[in-house]
């Protein structure tokens, strides 16, 4: 009898294992391969629209280095909380904490800025240390610092980076 049974359960095994092999031996439709990617379509007729630059309000003198880390300042104070605060007058410290710098275009990095965009001069406010976003929904972990893109012509902060990339 336990001999009946082990053979029953053995040709059952290998019936199983011979019709998975049939059945799934052989590629389908989905393994055959990716479907022939969609044409572009034909380029647009005609003369393509003039991208204009930015048109905003512009200050009547550039941004100084001491209002762009204001600004930078300011901004922080409203939605980043430090491990060790900073001020402004860290800038004048030896220890690095706070640079700033300017760039002449805001494609520092091969960064393509959108139109109407501000693409001109900017200054880029790095702040190093501990700190917890909490603005604009931020998630609250602990990253290594902020870096403030601030345009120079407007006092427009176009852009920060949570953490420090480079």
């Amino acid at each position: 009898m336990k001999q009946s049974t082990f053979i029953g359960a053995a040709l059952l095994f290998v019936a199983s294992v011979v019709f998975g092999v049939v059945l799934f031996g052989k590629p389908i439709d989905a393994r055959a391969g990716l479907p022939a990617p969609t044409q572009a379509p034909p380029p647009t007729a005609g003369t393509p629209p003039e991208i204009k630059g930015f048109s905003g309000p512009l200050l009547e003198k550039p941004l100084t280095r001491k209002q762009a880390l204001q600004i930078a300042y300011d901004f922080d104070q409203r939605n980043a909380t430090w491990d060790k605060s900073w001020s402004p007058t860290d800038l004048n410290n030896e220890s690095g904490r706070v640079t700033v710098e300017l760039f002449k275009t805001r494609n520092v990095n091969g960064e393509k800025a959108g139109p109407k965009s501000e693409n001109g001069p900017m200054w880029v406010v790095t702040v190093r240390g501990n700190v917890r976003w909490h603005g604009f929904n931020g998630n609250d972990a602990l990253h290594d610092g902020m870096v403030y893109q601030i345009a120079q012509e407007s006092g427009n902060i176009l852009g920060f980076n949570i953490g420090i990339t480079r």
